[in-house]
């Protein structure tokens, strides 16, 4: 009979013994727990086997049971003063995090005093300062390079978004340079109220309406060609994402390029107020994100120039905005400057409650009938669960979400155009001699056709609009005009900058521009180049005087200075 190995045997073991064994083990188990729910039914005990304990015959056993007694007070020591450091931990762990946010909040109150008193005083920092003469430079610089100029307005609000001044600018400097209105976001408005303004803005200016791209994507941004839809069938197409009114608006250009005989590229500047769409209507164009976009104002800071194709060069401007104190509250709901920004965001919401039908907010928001402004924001703060301590509501909180809302299009609310008054047959003269250079007439029937006619209808959509009163056309001039900014640009040739001024002296008075330089002048040690200029005259003037009426005699005076 031959030996069996000494050797460890392998632990490697077929999968069906494997298996086997997996499959008894399991059924050992259920069996054993099903005779253990057998006896808890009949009431049996299970024996627990007892603990025998050291035998009394064992050496040493008095000396193993004080050690065993001896281990068993230790551990229990050990574990109380565990729990006693752990608690301790805990309580300086609170008492750390309670500093540290007093402290934190202490900064935050000194903080928000400081800014709500600098800007309670009106006093703009450096920086906006130097940014406001940049953007200045900015304006002057595409209105000189440029030779059609696209004033892009939002078609909720346009107559709001509107610059009146520049366009006296141009026609008083520029007579030869021309101005296109572009109605910007046509498909939030309802087709009846779009027509309107059409008509209403193309006795004045040419005028066409658009609709960006909203793609994700970096390049191939879509088009909707012009013969989608069915012609004069009313009914309301996918908007999508795609942009809508590009071929419309690039035919318009190179009509005017070609009527002018220009053998260069026409360059077009794109100006407007801040996130009315100036950029996006630049990528819609290219069809690429050439230009940086972003739903909050000052996205755009300088000037960027573009090659559309050889045809036509594009230029984008910084947006312009108003600097007056209703200014601020038409650019809150304009969404020309940011919601952060603002001192008190419920002076905008008072004036969106001004602007709307209350009938008409309350179906627009769902919400039950309020009495006044401030009931308006407590409703909205409950609602929203914008609550401070005590459950006061928090209307600060909820006018920032009204604007947001607002100014996003989850309100969507139109402006009617007002009525025009005199001056019509003078308008339409202009206009005529400007259609003549863009050829407008086959635009505007293709854009009918092809873009107004599929728009929604306020008696079929299911929309609730909301109807605004119109903003008054904004006669003030831009924020970046200042006067250090003109200085620089005269001494380059370009004296834009002073003769807006001087319109807006002889229209508004030197209480505007006044005011103006006192707030971006008011810092200790900051050079003032219209005050230097000033003191400059002054003096010379004084000088001038002081040698006519001389009457110095060089015989007595000159001994008596010896």
């Amino acid at each position: 009979m031959p030996k069996k190995s000494k050797k460890s045997k392998s632990k490697r073991v077929p999968l069906r013994r494997k298996h086997k064994i997996l499959k008894k083990v399991a059924e050992h188990a259920k069996k054993k727990k099903k005779e253990m729910r057998k006896d808890k039914l009949a009431g049996k005990v299970q024996k627990k086997t007892k603990d025998p304990g050291i035998p009394n015959n064992y050496p040493f056993k008095a000396e193993l049971m004080r050690e065993m007694e001896f281990n068993r007070e230790r551990d229990r020591l050990k574990k109380e003063r565990r729990k006693m450091e752990n608690k301790l931990r805990r309580e300086e762990d609170l008492q750390r995090m309670q500093e540290t946010a007093e402290t934190r909040s202490k900064a935050f109150e000194e903080d928000y005093r400081a800014s709500a008193a600098a800007e309670a005083s009106g006093k703009l920092s450096n920086g906006d300062t130097d940014n406001t003469k940049g953007f200045y430079r900015a304006f002057n610089k595409v209105v000189e390079f440029a030779d059609v100029l696209i004033q892009v307005l939002d078609a909720r609000d346009p107559l709001g978004c509107r610059c009146v001044d520049v366009e006296r600018l141009l026609a008083r400097k520029h007579p030869n340079k021309k101005m296109v209105l572009l109605l910007n976001k046509a498909d939030l408005v309802p087709r009846e109220v779009l027509q309107k303004w059409l008509r209403y803005l193309r006795s004045e200016h040419p005028t066409l309406a658009f609709k960006c791209s909203t793609q994700k994507q970096a390049r191939n941004l879509s088009q909707k060609s012009s013969n989608f839809g069915n012609k004069g069938s009313g009914e309301r197409f996918s908007m999508g994402t795609e942009s809508i009114g590009a071929g419309s608006l690039l035919q318009l250009l190179k009509n005017y390029a070609r009527n002018q005989n220009l053998k260069t590229a026409v360059t077009v500047g794109v100006i407007g107020l801040p996130n009315v769409g100036k950029s996006s209507l630049i990528n819609s164009l290219l069809r690429s994100k050439a230009v940086a976009v972003g739903s909050t104002p000052g996205v755009t800071t300088n000037i960027q120039e573009v090659n559309l194709d050889k045809h036509v060069k594009l230029l984008d401007c910084p947006g312009i905005v108003f600097s007056s104190r209703t200014g601020e509250v038409r650019n809150a709901l304009l969404n020309a400057v940011k919601i952060e920004r603002l001192e008190d965001p419920r002076e905008a919401v008072y004036e969106i409650v001004g602007r709307v039908p209350k009938a008409q907010l309350m179906k627009a928001l769902k919400i039950p009938a309020f009495s006044s402004p401030d009931h308006f924001l407590e409703i909205i703060a409950q609602m929203r669960g914008k609550l401070l301590k005590g459950g006061i509501s928090d209307t600060k909180a909820a006018a920032k979400l009204i604007l947001q809302d607002w100014n996003v299009g989850k309100i969507p609310f139109f402006t009617s155009p007002p009525e025009r008054a005199g001056k019509e047959h003078e308008a339409v003269q202009v206009v005529n001699s400007w259609g003549s250079d863009f050829n407008v007439d086959s635009i505007y029937k293709d854009e009918e056709l092809s873009l107004i006619a599929q728009l929604e209808s306020m008696g079929t959509t299911s929309s609730t609009w909301v109807e605004a009163k119109a903003s008054p056309a904004a006669t003030a001039l831009p924020a970046a005009e200042v006067a250090g900014a003109a200085e620089d640009d005269s001494e380059s040739g370009s004296s834009e900058g002073e003769d807006m001024d001087e319109d807006d002296g002889a229209q508004d008075g030197s209480t505007g521009l006044h005011k103006q330089n006192k707030i971006l002048y008011s810092h200790e040690g900051q050079y003032n180049p219209k005050l230097a200029k000033s003191l400059k005259k002054k003096k010379k003037k004084a000088k001038k005087m002081m040698m006519e009426t001389d009457d110095y005699d060089f015989e007595e005076d000159w001994g008596m200075d010896s």
